[in-house]
C-alpha cells in the first residue's frame, strides 16, 4: 500500500480534487464547507456519507485529533486506487 503524504503547501490549490473522481473527507463540517468553496464545488463529503460507496481517489484532511481507526478505515477504503489517496494533518 503506497501512501503519498503531503504537505497543506503542495494541495493548498486543491488541483487533486478537480480531478475526476478526487473526494475529500473531512471529519468537521465547517471544513468541508470551506474546502468546497474554495475548491468552487462539491468536493468535500463527510465520511458517514461515503459509506458504502467509493470513488477513484480520497484527500483525507485529518483536522481533528481525535479520529478513531474505524473512521480512518472507513475513510481510506472509499478509495478504489491507494495510488489516489493523500493525507492532509
Amino acid at each position: 500500500m503506497a501512501v503519498v503524504r503531503r504537505s497543506f503547501k503542495e494541495v493548498s490549490d486543491l488541483s487533486c480534487l478537480q480531478q475526476d473522481g478526487i473526494v475529500a473527507i473531512a471529519t468537521k463540517q465547517e471544513t468541508c464547507e470551506l474546502i468546497n468553496m474554495v475548491a468552487q464545488g462539491d468536493y468535500c463529503r463527510s465520511c458517514e456519507s461515503l459509506q458504502g460507496m467509493s470513488v477513484a481517489g480520497v484527500l483525507l484532511v485529518l483536522d481533528d485529533p481525535r479520529i478513531s481507526r474505524e473512521w480512518l478505515f472507513t475513510s481510506v477504503t472509499r478509495s478504489r486506487d491507494l495510488h489516489q489517496l493523500w493525507i492532509l494533518a
